[in-house]
């Protein structure tokens, strides 16, 4: 199995994202941010050293492993794991057509959506209350 990710992630953040999508520093060092936590969390969680890691061993069930890690022991909010989440299919969209063979499994993980954060429920005045 090739070590294809560390090129795949680095053409993205030093080529594809300032270059092709010309997005700011800042969200480029936000998507870096995403990517050192998974490197960190691949390693941790599932001993997955990153001079190891490939294209092939990144399935959807390690994503929402990865999501569920931020927000259960990282204590991260829902919108900032939905960022990552954002981050990542940014990264995806772009391997998709770089790296076709993979394409399936990529599909699955662009196909995880976004957590909806649960709205407090409002409490109505009754009328004596009024």
């Amino acid at each position: 199995m090739k070590n294809d990710f560390p090129q795949y992630l680095t053409n993205f953040l030093s080529q594809y994202l300032p270059g092709e999508k010309n997005l700011s520093t800042n969200t480029i060092s936000s998507y870096r941010d995403t990517f050192k936590l998974f490197l960190v969390f691949c390693e941790k969680e599932k001993n997955i050293f990153p001079e190891k890691l490939a294209i092939q061993k990144i399935t959807k069930k390690l994503i929402v492993e990865f999501l569920e890690w931020l927000e259960q022991k990282r204590n991260n909010s829902i919108p900032t794991r939905n960022q990552r989440l954002a981050a990542l299919h940014s990264f995806f969209r772009y391997v998709q057509k770089e790296y076709p063979e993979n394409l399936y499994e990529i599909q699955k993980i662009l196909s995880l959506s976004g957590k909806k954060k649960i709205k407090p429920l409002i409490p109505y005045l009754t009328g004596d209350e009024m």
